[in-house]
């Protein structure tokens, strides 16, 4: 998801900060706003858009599957918080997704300047999660949220035996938040036409 270069309105000094409205401010759910990815995994580059097409009993949906509800105490999709509150760095969780999964959250950085194939920003979120496979195999990925703008990167990469191997990436090459065709190409940012399998992406990166 994503919108022309829109910069939120900073928190008055002073003020406590609402943790469930900055939630929003770096999520910007909003229907009708779109995000084009450069995607790579193993063998394959290529582009990905997902539009937020509206709601479905409570939960915001995308075209490419993807279910989303903002509550009191984060960001979640129907198995798991994606971002808790309080927004602060060291701020952990776990989401039990199987028996025999258990998927160990962190936020790692609040109000960092970050930077994606759309642009430099100033205000940015990273939360990391771990997932232990096997006792060979850890599988770790880092969603970068950027204020006013939403889901800028999600990075994931394996640990096998202690050496970490790239999987898959989604930067953020162009955002449109209100419908209009909106802004945000990066310069150069083109992937590499290679014609990657969307229907074998997840929007979220998993």
């Amino acid at each position: 998801m994503l919108g022309g270069c829109a910069a939120s309105a900073p928190t008055p000094a002073g003020a406590p900060a609402s943790d469930p409205g900055l939630v929003a401010e770096y999520t910007q759910l909003i229907p009708g706003s779109s995000r084009t990815y450069a995607v790579r995994f193993p063998g394959q580059e290529g582009e990905l858009t997902v539009t937020l097409t509206g709601r479905e009993d409570g939960w915001l949906v995308d075209d490419r599957g993807g279910r989303f509800r903002l509550t009191g105490e984060g960001l979640r999709d129907p198995q798991r918080y994606l971002i808790r509150t309080p927004l602060e760095a060291g701020t952990t969780w776990t989401a039990v997704v199987s028996a025999s999964a258990v998927e160990h959250y962190r936020t790692s950085s609040v109000g960092s300047p970050c930077e994606v194939r759309a642009g430099a920003f100033p205000d940015c979120l990273i939360v990391e999660s771990t997932l232990r496979r096997d006792d060979r195999m850890q599988l770790k990925i880092a969603w970068t949220w950027i204020r006013g703008v939403g889901l800028g990167r999600v990075e994931t990469v394996a640990r096998i035996d202690g050496r970490e191997v790239p999987q898959t990436r989604q930067d953020l090459v162009h955002y449109d938040l209100d419908g209009s065709g909106g802004r945000s190409r990066a310069p150069g940012a083109d992937a590499a036409d290679a014609g990657a399998d969307e229907g074998e992406t997840p929007t979220w990166g998993r």
